[in-house]
């Protein structure tokens, strides 16, 4: 496991995810030259033959959501978009990324 240094580039709320027919937060975290991605969210629409139920469905909402006021508020931001150049923390496993987090001690 290896530790970067980086900073969030952009943040979009759209489709995104598996083959872009998710629905949800998308970040793009820049560190040195390289650039990265993670993603929030759930399927758009949870089809009749769906192997979850809606409750769990929602559920991926919810969870979403919660990670989104949880950042926000380690980020002191009132909005969104004002992520953008807040600088983080990405945990690595080999060329995999395996999470961020803000870098509160920096703000």
């Amino acid at each position: 496991m290896t530790t970067k240094l980086g900073k969030i580039t952009k943040v979009t709320l759209g489709t995104g995810g598996y083959q872009e027919a998710q629905f949800g937060f998308s970040f793009e975290i820049e560190y040195g030259i390289y650039t990265t991605g993670d993603f929030w969210g759930t399927w758009s629409e949870r089809s009749e033959s769906a192997k979850y139920s809606m409750y769990e469905w929602r559920e991926h909402w919810i969870e979403a959501m919660l990670r989104i006021k949880k950042i926000m508020g380690e980020a002191k931001v009132q909005e969104f978009s004002e992520l953008i150049g807040i600088p983080v923390d990405i945990t690595f496993d080999g060329e995999r990324m395996t999470g961020w987090r803000i870098l509160t001690e920096a703000l």
